[in-house]
């Protein structure tokens, strides 16, 4: 049944590809040591993960040595406000995000207020966007951290990072930027943006499961949110996932290598159904920033229509994602994202809301199919 479905729904998650899959193998068996024993095992292990080090620290324009790996980019988000907060204390108790975050620097934020650290959540305009001034007004001289996605998850809106970091660097605030959603979509340099953290994640492009990274630019202190032993620069304590990392390594080298390939491709896509479902002619509006947006993201909603029931309905031939959340089985109690929350959308808009995210192995053919299965679920809704 899964090899006839359309999968649409890259910004959750990516296949592993071949060419990542191959470069891993062996090190699920035959390269097995340890990469901190000091044996020819161990070696070739420890070998194997410099190199792809080196390749991740490459595809964000960094040094190696400023590249932390983690288990993902939950782990990566969660280390770089707590272990910077934890480290700077002396200077600062106050940190500012914004609204529409991912939910591990979101949930992250409120963990750390817990513990006497201040957390100002600024609200974006209608279209997702943050405005730098926002955040100059909302830097005070306890401020030491500003964490502020790169692109939305949900909506696909991109931020002016750069633009925030000047801002940040004026004020002397260190400025983490989550660009899990970005990577390979858009062009990511840390060189270019100005950030001093930065979270990335593997399975995000089309590497494993389990494998991510924060940049750390150098000279900056955190606290490590693992203890024990003295990997990973004593910042990041145990064993390293090698046959992970070297495919994380491989991912991030090919995702770079074909972004403008990929970036134009999504593009066009993502365009293509977005302009089936406007024309279709049933009631529809795009959210996010029309000038500011991931190539491949695209986040629709319908009035009156209840998007669960829409995946549902569709769930053996498309895979595609609601934003709203549903806990129970109760449509009366679905609640909108919080994304949507935070732009504004009104109830009747927000809960027939619909995420398609295209990716590489994704066809014309196969957007131009969803397309006319949303269209006719939507007719028999509207009609019946």
């Amino acid at each position: 049944m899964l090899c006839r479905m359309i999968y649409l729904d890259y910004n959750a998650t990516t296949p592993l590809i071949k060419e990542v899959k191959a470069e891993m193998e062996p090190f699920l068996d035959l390269y097995f040591g340890n990469p901190s024993s000091p044996h020819a095992y161990g070696m070739t292990s420890k070998q194997a993960l410099e190199a792809a080090r080196r390749r991740i620290a490459d595809s964000i324009a960094c040094h190696p040595d400023e590249i932390i790996f983690t288990s993902g980019g939950t782990e990566a988000n969660n280390l770089a406000i707590i272990g910077v907060t934890s480290a700077r204390r002396n200077y600062g108790n106050r940190i500012i995000t914004s609204s529409i975050e991912h939910p591990s620097v979101i949930e992250t934020a409120k963990y750390i207020e817990k513990h006497g650290i201040a957390a100002v959540i600024l609200e974006p305009d209608h279209t997702g966007r943050i405005e730098p001034s926002k955040i100059k007004d909302a830097i005070t001289p306890r401020t030491i951290l500003v964490s502020i996605q790169i692109a939305n998850n949900e909506i696909g809106t991109i931020q002016p990072i750069a633009e925030i970091a000047e801002i940040c660097r004026q004020k002397k605030v260190l400025l983490h930027a989550d660009a899990v959603q970005a990577l390979g979509k858009i062009n990511v340099s840390v060189a270019e943006l100005g950030v001093d953290l930065l979270t990335i994640s593997s399975h995000k492009v089309y590497g494993p499961k389990g494998v991510g990274a924060l940049y750390l630019r150098k000279g900056i202190d955190i606290d490590s949110l693992l203890h024990g032993g003295g990997q990973e620069d004593k910042r990041r304590a145990g064993t390293e996932n090698v046959s992970g990392i070297v495919g994380f390594g491989k991912a991030c080298e090919i995702a770079v290598s074909n972004l403008k390939e990929n970036s134009e491709k999504f593009l066009a896509l993502r365009d293509r159904f977005e302009e089936l479902i406007i024309t279709g002619g049933i009631e529809a509006r795009i959210n996010g920033n029309p000038f500011h947006r991931l190539p491949n993201t695209s986040s629709i909603s319908f009035k009156g229509i209840s998007s669960e029931r829409l995946i549902r309905k569709l769930s053996n031939e498309l895979a595609i994602s609601a934003a709203s959340a549903c806990s129970t089985c109760n449509p009366d109690e679905w609640r909108s994202s919080h994304v949507l929350e935070a732009l504004k959308v009104s109830k009747d808009w927000s809960l027939g809301t619909i995420r398609i995210s295209v990716g590489v192995p994704t066809s014309q053919s196969e957007v131009e199919t969803a397309a006319q299965l949303i269209e006719n679920y939507l007719n028999t809704e509207i009609f019946k």
